[in-house]
């Protein structure tokens, strides 16, 4: 898929990838099949924002609105 930078509309997907805000640029999603050990976050999403906040302190992302990618493996190519 291609992720476009952000500009009159915010591209939540640029919350998790690293410096894509002149041009965009693709990512590559493999997919998990199976989420059931993610169905707690999907069920609560206060677990997804704790997690998503417990991460963010150590590193710079955040990934709350992105319960869909749980799971899975991104490769973005800059």
């Amino acid at each position: 898929m291609f992720a476009p930078p952000d500009g009159a509309v915010r591209v939540s997907l640029n919350n998790i990838l690293k410096n894509n805000f002149w041009a965009g640029s693709p990512v590559f999603r493999v997919k998990e099949r199976d989420k059931t050990p993610f169905a707690p976050f999907f069920v609560d999403r206060r677990r997804l924002q704790a997690l998503s906040d417990a991460v963010s302190a150590g590193v710079p992302i955040a990934f709350s609105g992105l319960a869909d990618l749980l799971g899975d493996v991104l490769i973005h190519i800059p």
